[in-house]
């Protein structure tokens, strides 16, 4: 799901997470501009899926796959 909006008032933090989780991306209007969006709309979005360690990782953050661009 890619999730847009330019509203002051929206729950970004929700739109960001509802979009990531799956698999799309979320993009403030009032952080990039008309034609930032339309560019990012409907290309993959990389993220991070794993990281591997040869002993003493107990913990990885995030738990999830994240984007790599800040969207």
């Amino acid at each position: 799901m890619f999730a847009i909006s330019g509203s002051s008032q929206a729950d970004h933090g929700l739109l960001s997470a509802l979009a990531s989780a799956s698999g799309g991306a979320y993009v403030n209007l009032q952080r990039h501009t008309d034609a930032d969006a339309l560019d990012r709309l409907g290309r993959p979005v990389y993220s991070l899926l794993g990281v591997t360690a040869e002993r003493g990782v107990t913990d990885v953050e995030p738990g999830s796959a994240q984007p790599a661009a800040d969207a």
